[in-house]
């Protein structure tokens, strides 16, 4: 009897242990440069079989702890890895598209085979061709593995930059608040609407006048909740 009596016991802190920090987690889920939802993307709790993936307006909702780590995953995107943090009510993850090396191709230019000059490059990993007869020369040659996915980072990164203030807006959580007691909509609807937005107004998106993007958003909001 007094062997039951334990065993119950143990059972019910298990059931307690296993309940605490647990809590049901939303998130949306987009490009890093277009701000477009990403549908399908896998995500899942690191080194677990649990997971789900994003819906057709890259939502998602997981149930989490707060020792949880979640694993974004989607082809042609770069792996996002990201703690749990149990205070955020919403996730908002952005994913870039995944870089892909390309063998390396000379183009050989047979009109100027006359009197070429060859010179060393110190950023090209070979001797090029220059054009035959020309004062400073140009170079044939394609830049190297290294130096494409350097140029193609600074385009990242300045595409980036110019939906950085966008993106502090719709982040701000103030913001959210106010359209959602505003509109009268549920949070869902709030991120599907975004979504719209996005696609349809690429000019806002891009815009560093964080008072028209303000007002671009209300009037979205409030035109979309009349007409529903």
């Amino acid at each position: 009897m007094l062997l039951r009596k334990y065993l119950f016991i143990f059972f019910l802190c298990c059931i307690a242990t296993a309940s605490v920090g647990q809590k049901l987690i939303k998130g949306i889920v987009v490009d890093s440069t277009s701000l477009t939802n990403l549908t399908g993307v896998n995500v899942k709790v690191k080194s677990t079989n649990r997971g789900t993936s994003t819906n057709s307006s890259g939502i998602f909702t997981l149930m989490v702890t707060e020792s949880d780590t979640l694993v974004f995953s989607s082809v042609g995107y770069a792996k996002v890895v990201l703690p749990v943090y149990l205070d955020d009510e919403t996730m908002f993850v952005r994913m870039r598209e995944e870089s892909i090396l390309l063998r390396e191709v000379i183009i050989k230019d047979l009109g100027f085979r006359i009197n070429q000059k060859y010179i060393k490059s110190p950023t090209l990993t070979t001797t090029k061709p220059l054009k035959a007869g020309s004062s400073g020369g140009v170079n044939f040659a394609y830049f190297t593995k290294l130096e494409k996915e350097k140029r193609k980072l600074v385009r990242i990164m300045a595409d980036n930059e110019k939906v950085k203030i966008y993106l502090d807006v719709v982040n701000d959580p103030d913001v959210k608040a106010e359209i959602l007691n505003r509109c009268t909509i549920s949070e869902d609807r709030f991120y599907e609407l975004l979504a719209v937005f996005n696609e349809n107004n690429r000019e806002i998106t891009y815009s560093a006048n964080s008072a028209l993007i303000l007002n671009s958003l209300f009037s979205f909001y409030e035109n979309a909740s009349i007409k529903k």
